[in-house]
């Protein structure tokens, strides 16, 4: 059986429909993996199939080339590494698309962005349960503007590790920072943290990261997905009787 062949997508359906997640949680998620498009379905916590061809409607859509899509199947493409290959498909992205959140905090027009003098810090976030494993993604403030970002360890004034999720939720605006931060294990000193906070909550940069949520929702869906140890085994399975590249 051939990856991404009309009979692995009706193994793989078949395989994921005892898969369960809450019931509040739902998605359609496009994937382009070198041209081949495929989507997945999550209604109320089931998932309905994961299917060949591009979806009517989708929460997200993520693309990337055969080689990196390959990895992500065979479990050799992970963490900060698969979030960096993903490519987001936005009409408004440069390209037509736009890495994936929490990457593009720093790529806004900053001439819009009030300055606050002396929020000047190196911040690193310790991710859990990303859409594919944990992962580490960075950032610099200078005087209170975003002037750089990566996926990836980074030498830092503040280390916050929380849940992918509730960094979904902040970009949505359903929590705070300041629950956010509560939410997780923080290093770093109380003025700089408050200083990140005060960053993040202007009116500004909440638009900007408004913009990043659905994305960043919708990847949060997929990070549940994998982290469901009925849903490892049953992609396990699956690839199991898939011949390699």
């Amino acid at each position: 059986m051939r990856f991404l062949a009309d009979e692995w997508f009706d193994a793989m359906s078949c395989s994921l429909a005892s898969v369960r997640l809450r019931d509040d949680e739902s998605l359609v998620a496009e994937f382009d993996a070198g041209g081949r498009s495929s989507h997945l379905v999550v209604d109320e916590g089931r998932v309905l199939g994961w299917r060949p061809g591009p979806a009517r409607r989708a929460d997200v859509r993520l693309r990337w080339t055969a080689a990196d899509a390959n990895r992500l199947a065979w479990g050799t493409l992970a963490g900060a590494a698969a979030m960096a290959a993903t490519r987001v498909v936005d009409a408004n992205g440069p390209g037509g698309s736009m890495s994936a959140p929490p990457m593009g905090l720093a790529a806004r027009d900053r001439t819009h962005l009030p300055p606050m003098f002396g929020a000047t810090m190196r911040v690193q976030l310790m991710l859990t349960d990303g859409p594919f494993g944990p992962f580490q993604y960075a950032f610099e403030l200078v005087d209170g503007v975003p002037v750089r970002e990566r996926f990836g360890a980074a030498l830092a004034d503040v280390v916050i590790t929380l849940p992918y999720r509730t960094v979904a939720l902040v970009f949505a605006g359903r929590i705070s920072v300041l629950e956010a931060i509560a939410d997780g294990e923080i290093a770093g000193e109380l003025a700089a943290l408050a200083a990140l906070a005060g960053v993040l909550e202007g009116d500004e940069l909440r638009a900007h990261m408004a913009r990043l949520a659905p994305a960043a929702l919708a990847l949060t869906t997929l990070g549940e997905l994998r982290a469901s140890s009925k849903f490892e085994a049953a992609f396990a399975r699956v690839m199991a009787g898939t011949a390699l590249p």
